[in-house]
């Protein structure tokens, strides 16, 4: 015989429906009444065939068919048990399984509605036929015929149907089913925008850029769909045991039902009975089930909060996660240089050296350049005109500037001290710095930094709150902004002057000496880094395409407490695992100790299994209901700021400012 399968736990196609199971109900205790106090057992025997056939019309044929191949999976021995029952003279018994097993599915059935409905509501949101532009008019098209290039109509309450740019209109779109963003955010023309989005207020002129199955939102539709069909790791040990345990079971009933009437001469049916029983209960159907509708129910609720986690495995990993490697540049930190300092040579004030070097910049796409054109404007400096601007790739820029060629140049190309001594110790404080200057004659020193997130220190707090022991800082960028980056948000060290390479390899160490390692990284030159990572965590809307081909999670919001949100749903879904298996061996352990004296009954042992199912599933369902732990992210407020001024980016911040 082969094992003891339970497809019939987590395949639902042949659950009963809620009349049937009512149907058998009341022919049971029709029949009850017909036998224990009317007297009249061929009316009670009808009354309780009718209801083996009622509870069983759905179930009993499937049993039927697994016994034929041997294939004895719950629905084959309910129905052996059943059979047995009635063949022993024990009509009630047999009526009490099928209907028991009925009642237990027709719940399991209800109770695993609400994970399909986590997931039908995702595709819901997906817009059916958006209005295109067709000879001349836009006009409704099944979304799929959707092509780059296309002219969209969205209106209010409608959905972005792909991904695209807005053109023409204004309005507030929600996210939330994207990012797990609460606030809209402002579209006008000029805006990229993402399929799923819903539009709050006006009308939108959008271009797609994209066909449907590309987009971020048709991935999340396909994410969720796979976790459902992938394995996590422990049930696919489960589903091994399952295989090794089941034929013990059935070997250990067939030895219950004829060795004592063999060997001693007692009554078979008696001990046919206890074989049954034991069978029934000894199917490991909630031990099956334990770990897949857990998994499917948490990474459902991370898809809510725009979280994708590509399957079983990646979320058991989160839950063992004990070190965090972040990268700096557009992770860790904004990705948007700022000034930091202005230190003018002597002659020159700051106002000055500031209104010179945004002078030059003011054609420039460089971010340092735009970096100095936004301070300037917040200071309120004029800004002379320039011309003949050129750029200098790897060096800086130059234009003419009231009559003379003006640089903004590295320093390490000016001679030897061609730098005053104050100028030389404000480049060497600064992991970046340029040197301004008007025809030979130096004007000073601008120096930039990338500033942290504001929400970073909070996330590497409740990290280690969490039970993650080290955290570091990897980046491309000098030591010296890697080590200022690690103390500003408390992590224990940080590294620069890394390739993708050189970070892959901290990243192995990094297992070695702490064990499980999650990268957080943005996806694209931390591609290797994020591979090599136990778990991989690719944070941000804008590396969304390489996110999920290399990394194991993606976050589609731009904070930092996605990291938080996701490990804290890791952990809580392997305690839940847990949970289910100590629920699903102690109650059958109990259970079967009952068997030994020969006080377990088919109903209870029945009753026991469908029960201990149900409880399983609706512990599991707990992960759909709970929001993760997150971390505020309030723009414009940083660490150090208790009392929620708003920070502004000004040069009035720079360590040094003078003039």
């Amino acid at each position: 015989m082969k094992a003891v399968s339970c497809s019939g736990c987590a395949e639902r196609q042949a659950a009963p429906r809620p009349l049937d199971t009512i149907a058998s109900g009341v022919l049971v205790a029709a029949g009850l009444v017909a036998g224990r106090w009317l007297g009249t057992p061929l009316l009670a025997r009808l009354l309780l065939g009718a209801a083996m056939l009622a509870g069983g019309a759905r179930v009993l044929p499937r049993g039927l068919a697994a016994l034929r191949r041997l294939d004895a999976d719950i629905h084959g021995l309910v129905t052996l048990a059943a059979a047995g029952a009635v063949a022993i003279g024990q009509w009630e018994e047999g009526a009490l399984v099928v209907f028991l097993f009925s009642l237990g599915q027709a719940l399991e059935e209800a109770s695993l509605v609400r994970t399909r409905r986590a997931l039908a509501s995702l595709i819901d949101m997906a817009p059916r036929r958006p209005l295109a532009w067709r000879d001349g008019a836009f006009r409704p098209v099944e979304v799929d015929a959707v092509r780059p290039g296309d002219r969209l109509l969205v209106r209010p309450g409608e959905r972005v149907p792909v991904d695209g740019q807005v053109v023409a209109g204004s309005s507030w779109l929600d996210e939330s089913c994207l990012t797990g963003e609460p606030f809209p955010r402002a579209a006008s023309p000029g805006e990229a925008v993402r399929a799923g989005a819903l539009n709050r207020q006006g009308v939108l002129e959008v271009v797609a850029t994209s066909g449907f199955r590309e987009t971020t939102f048709a991935r999340i539709i396909y994410l969720v769909e796979q976790a459902q069909a992938q394995k996590a790791p422990s049930q696919r040990i489960v589903d091994r045991f399952a295989a090794r345990y089941t034929p013990l079971v059935v070997a250990l009933a067939v030895a219950t039902a004829t060795l004592p009437p063999l060997v001693r001469g007692e009554p078979m049916v008696p001990w046919l009975y206890r074989a049954l029983a034991f069978l029934l209960l000894a199917c490991p159907c909630a031990l099956v089930i334990a770990t897949p509708v857990a998994v499917v129910s948490a990474i459902a609720q991370a898809a809510r909060s725009g979280i994708l986690i590509k399957g079983g495995r990646a979320l058991e990993t989160l839950g063992r996660v004990r070190a965090v490697a972040i990268d700096k540049t557009g992770t860790l930190t904004e990705g948007r240089p700022r000034v930091s300092g202005v230190y003018p040579a002597a002659g020159w004030s700051g106002r000055a050296l500031l209104a010179l070097a945004a002078a030059v910049e003011a054609g420039s796409e460089h971010p340092l350049g735009a970096a100095m054109r936004r301070a300037a404007d917040e200071e309120a400096v004029d800004v002379p005109q320039a011309t003949g601007f050129e750029a200098l790739p790897g060096r800086g820029a130059r234009a003419v500037v009231q009559g003379a060629i003006c640089h903004v140049m590295r320093p390490d190309l000016l001679d030897a001290g061609a730098l005053e001594p104050e100028l030389q110790a404000a480049v060497a404080r600064s992991p970046t710095a340029v040197v301004v200057t008007r025809g030979r004659e130096v004007a000073g020193v601008i120096a930039f930094h990338d500033a942290v997130r504001h929400e970073a220190a909070q996330v590497v707090t409740a990290l280690r709150g969490m039970g993650v022991h080290t955290v570091v800082v990897l980046s491309g960028d000098s030591p010296q902004a890697a080590a200022e980056a690690a103390r500003a948000v408390g992590a224990d060290a940080g590294e620069g002057s890394l390739g993708p390479e050189d970070k892959a390899l901290r990243v192995r160490g990094l297992s070695v000496r702490s064990g499980t390692v999650a990268m957080v990284g943005d996806g694209i030159n931390d591609a290797p880094a994020l591979a090599a990572a136990d778990v991989g965590i690719a944070m941000g809307a804008g590396a969304t395409d390489v996110a999920l081909e290399t990394a194991d999670v993606a976050l589609l919001g731009t904070g930092l407490g996605g990291v938080v949100s996701a490990i804290a749903l890791g952990r809580r879904a392997s305690r839940v695992v847990v949970q289910n298996v100590v629920l699903a061996v102690g109650t059958k352990l109990v259970l079967l100790a009952l068997a030994v004296p020969g006080w377990l009954t088919l109903w209870l042992a029945v009753l026991g299994d469908s029960g201990v199912a149900l409880g399983v599933i609706l512990n599991s369902l707990r992960l759909l209901g709970r929001r993760q732990p997150t971390v505020r992210q309030e723009p414009g407020l940083r660490p150090g700021n208790p009392a929620g001024e708003t920070c502004r980016e000004t040069v009035a911040e720079a360590p040094r400012w003078t003039g």
